[in-house]
C-alpha cells in the first residue's frame, strides 16, 4: 500500500521547524558531523534520517534563513573601529609569555589589553 504525502508536509519537508532548529544547533553549534548527526537521530530519536536529508536541511534550509544575521554581522565588522580575537583568557595569554598587561579602551564597549610602559617581558 502506498500514500501520498500531504502537500503541506512535501512543502515544508519531513522536519518541523524545532527539529530544523535542532538539525542546525547540533551541527554548528555542536560541531557534529552529517553522520554523528544521522547517529544521533537513530540513537536517541529512533528516526532513520539518512545524511543526504540532514545535508538538504543544513545548505537548502537554514543557510539561506542565516544569510540575513551573516550579513549585518559582515557589515559590523567591516566598520568597527577595532576587530580582533583571542580565545584564551588575557589572564592566561599574558601569563603564558610574561607580559605584564592591563585593560585598555575602558568603557568604549571594546575589550582590549596593552602592555604596561616600561615593563621588560621575561621568556
Amino acid at each position: 500500500m502506498k500514500a501520498k504525502l500531504l502537500k503541506d508536509i512535501r512543502t515544508a519537508g519531513l522536519f518541523s521547524n524545532r527539529m530544523t532548529a535542532l538539525t542546525g544547533y547540533l551541527k554548528a553549534r555542536g560541531h557534529m558531523s552529517y553522520s554523528t548527526l544521522q547517529s544521533f537521530f537513530a540513537d536517541i530519536m529512533d528516526l532513520n534520517i539518512c545524511q543526504s536529508y540532514l545535508t538538504k536541511i543544513c545548505t537548502k534550509k537554514l543557510l539561506p534563513a542565516l544569510q540575513p544575521a551573516y550579513a549585518e554581522v559582515g557589515r559590523f565588522i567591516r566598520t568597527a573601529p577595532v576587530v580582533g580575537t583571542d580565545e584564551t583568557r588575557p589572564q592566561e595569554s599574558c601569563l603564558s609569555i610574561g607580559m605584564d598587561m592591563v585593560p585598555a579602551n575602558a568603557g568604549s564597549g571594546i575589550l582590549s589589553y596593552q602592555q604596561l610602559p616600561g615593563i621588560q617581558s621575561t621568556f
